[in-house]
């Protein structure tokens, strides 16, 4: 059975992410392990099968542009939209509930996601988007 989770809840092993990324990254990757102090990390997931790593993806912020998602992969025969959907609005979710750097965000293949209706759901606002629609 596939299970979808944050890393605070299980951390994967570097070396199998490293692996992952190498084998089916569908996102620009991470060239190094430092990251830029000013870099905000607004979500990190793995998908796994069992003890076996077979998605991950990362929303991160660097303080300046959009917001983005970097170091997205899911293994085949995995690579469904479905899962790739799955992982993808899970850290949408996330960055929704504190979208600091603003309400787009650069996809894996850098389209642009524009979460305004989702974050005004999501905040309760009445004037925007869907909570408009709950009123």
């Amino acid at each position: 059975m596939l299970e979808l989770l944050k890393t605070t809840d299980r951390w994967p092993d570097y070396y199998a992410v490293t692996e992952l990324l190498s084998e089916a990254a569908m996102s620009p990757v991470s060239e190094s392990t430092d990251w830029p102090d000013d870099r905000a990390l607004y979500a990190e997931y793995g998908l796994w099968l069992g003890e076996e790593l077979v998605g991950f993806g990362r929303l991160i912020w660097d303080g300046a542009g959009l917001p983005c998602i970097i170091d997205f992969a899911v293994a085949a025969p995995h690579d469904t939209g479905f899962c790739c959907d799955a992982l993808l609005e899970v850290m949408l979710n996330d960055y929704a509930e504190c979208p600091t750097g603003g309400d787009v965000v650069l996809g894996p293949q850098g389209y642009e996601i524009d979460l305004s209706e989702r974050v005004a759901f999501l905040s309760g606002t009445p004037e925007r988007g869907l909570a408009r629609k709950w009123a």
